[in-house]
Parts: structure tokens; sequence; C-alpha cells
């Protein structure tokens, strides 16, 4: 019986399969390796002894790094980023309406400082700083925006339940 060759293709459903997640952040990891960072790879250990004295140190001082925390840099789901889009264009247009109705010389002293942006979908990642952009004004995210917005609400209430019609 002689040795047959047989040309096997893959399923077409493979073609749509990916290269693994985890494949992909091992390189990232072999690339900062390479260019001399110091990667501590939390994905290996050993069950039956403690980390390094090196290695608690270094993870001591990066969780006490405040820039260290909070979800990293995601471009999203493009449905999802879709259908953001059109209430955040709204909301820009909002502040740039709000920024052309103010006097000269409030808008002088509010540009002088910064914008502060408050609300809900104001703790969208880089909201802040897409409103800065867009309007070329220093703008910050306020502590607590949901609070403050229904704090606002409710002296605008206030001051309303006061004037007369």
């Amino acid at each position: 019986m002689q040795n047959q060759v047989y040309k096997m293709m893959p399923a077409e459903r493979l073609s749509a399969v990916s290269e693994y997640y985890f494949s992909r952040k091992l390189k990232e990891v072999a690339a900062m390796n390479a260019a001399g960072k110091d990667v501590i790879s939390l994905g290996i250990g050993s069950p039956d002894m403690p980390p390094s004295q090196a290695t608690i140190e270094t993870l001591c001082r990066e969780a006490q790094n405040p820039d260290g925390h909070g979800y990293m840099p995601y471009v999203g789901i493009p449905q999802l980023r879709e259908a953001f889009a059109e209430p955040l264009e709204e909301t820009l247009g909002a502040i740039c309406e709000a920024m052309e109705m103010t006097p000269p010389e409030l808008l002088a002293d509010v540009l002088a400082s910064e914008v502060r942006v408050a609300g809900g979908g104001a703790r969208l990642f880089g909201f802040a700083e897409w409103v800065s952009q867009q309007t070329r004004t220093p703008c910050r995210l306020v502590d607590e925006p949901e609070q403050v917005t229904a704090i606002g609400a409710a002296k605008s209430v206030k001051v309303l339940s006061r004037l007369s019609y």
C-alpha cells in the first residue's frame, strides 16, 4: 500500500476565526519586554510559593499610582458608538449654544478657568476631553456629576417657583 497524500481544506467557518486573544496579548508583552519595559506577568503563577518581594513591592507601588486605575481606552462596539453619536452631538450643540448666549464679560471669566461638565453622560470615557477639543475650551468632569445635576435642577425649581409669569 502506497502512502497517499490528501489535500485537506479547513472548513469555511474557520476563515472567520481570528487570532486567539491571549496569543495577541503574549505578543504585546514580548514587544514591551523587547522595548526594555519591566512587565510582570500575573497570568503565570506558582500556587505553592508566594510572589517574590520585588513583585509585591512593584504591585504595591503601582496600586498607589492614581493614573493606574479605571478602564483602559477602548474604541467600543460600532453599534454602541453609533447610538451615542446623536445624543452626544446634541449635548455638544447645547453647550455651544449656552456659550453663544452667555454675555461676553461672563464668558471671558468662564473661559479663563474652565468649563465643567456634569450629568451621568459626562462620565463617558473621554467626554470632557472631547468637549474641550470641539469647543477649544478647557473642560473637566466635576466631582459626582450625577449629584451636581440633581442639585442644580432642584435649585432651578426653587428659583422658578419664585418668578411670576
